[in-house]
């Protein structure tokens, strides 16, 4: 069955307005779950970072977070030279 006979009162330009405002709603939903999604992970990492800084970073056991943590400064240009 068509949709022009499913429902006649409808226009075949009707339905593909709505849906395309259904498509538009999808996809501001779908932004809005993203930045949602994205400042709960940032969140996530910045409080990992702190915790690594704070309990790892040159600690004997840990020489690796040492190395790891002074080229990312030294990549980004945290640190002075």
């Amino acid at each position: 069955m068509s949709d022009a006979t499913k429902d006649p009162q409808r226009s075949p330009v009707d339905r593909s307005e709505g849906d395309l405002h259904s498509a538009r709603f999808s996809a501001v939903a779908d932004l809005c779950i993203c930045a949602c999604v994205s400042k709960q992970l940032n969140e996530e990492l910045k409080q990992n970072l702190r915790e690594t800084m704070t309990q790892k970073y040159q600690q004997p056991s840990h020489e690796q977070i040492t190395r790891a943590v002074d080229k990312l400064q030294q990549e980004v240009s945290v640190c002075t030279r």
